[in-house]
């Protein structure tokens, strides 16, 4: 038998519902409780918003979610142009899960029209950047995010990876360190440092991290 869900009728206790099923994970109910609010008012930035996220942490496995993801997204920034999470949650949908950069890269520089220091669309325009072969320009907004925020790890660790293909090796190597300091447990930190060394001729050196790598992966 499937258990009934009783919702309440008031859009404030419906809110918070909402959120504390999405808090559980259970975003399916959590976006029924956003819902019942919208079928009243069409106009809550809020519910628009709390089920854009909703649908956003099911889209990695499934296209549909993205796309409803986007269509919430884009009745947040109906409601209000200048919300800034809204305009960064749809480029990360777009470039996560839809595999559409170049729409991305637009909402991430609409992000920074809004806020010129939201570190997470300057990386990620710099990721597009070095997906799209332009590393000097992706290096660029890395260096400008860490000015920004020097101690965001992922920063570090994608500025590495793009420093580490465009063959300077050492650059690439102090990026990852940074990265590991920051975040101990970051896999991919490690095994990339291991690269570089390895590159770089220290094949000792190298080993210590592709076993620390090796022990964090293993099962």
């Amino acid at each position: 038998l499937f258990k009934t869900i009783t919702m309440s009728e008031n859009s404030k206790d419906l809110m918070k519902e909402g959120i504390e099923y999405g808090d559980k994970g259970d975003f399916q109910n959590a976006i029924k409780c956003f819902h019942k609010i919208l079928e009243k008012n069409k106009d809550h930035e809020d519910a628009w918003m709390f089920s854009a996220k909703s649908w956003d942490a099911l889209g990695s496995t499934d296209k549909h979610a993205a796309e409803e993801a986007v269509r919430c997204f884009d009745e947040v920034i109906r409601i209000n142009n200048s919300n800034v999470e809204a305009w960064f949650g749809k480029g990360a949908v777009l470039s996560d899960y839809l595999g559409e950069p170049e729409k991305a890269f637009e909402c991430y520089t609409k992000t920074l029209e809004i806020d010129k220091n939201h570190v997470g669309a300057i990386m990620n325009k710099g990721i597009i950047l070095d997906h799209d072969g332009r590393s000097v320009d992706a290096i660029r907004c890395f260096k400008l995010a860490l000015k920004i925020d020097p101690t965001n790890q992922s920063v570090w660790y994608n500025s590495g990876v793009t420093l580490a293909q465009s063959k300077l090796y050492e650059e690439a190597l102090d990026c990852f360190t940074k990265s590991i300091e920051l975040n101990n447990n970051h896999v991919n930190s490690w095994l990339s440092k291991s690269k570089m060394l390895t590159v770089l001729g220290k094949e000792k050196d190298a080993k210590f991290y592709m076993d620390r790598y090796n022990e964090l992966t293993k099962k």
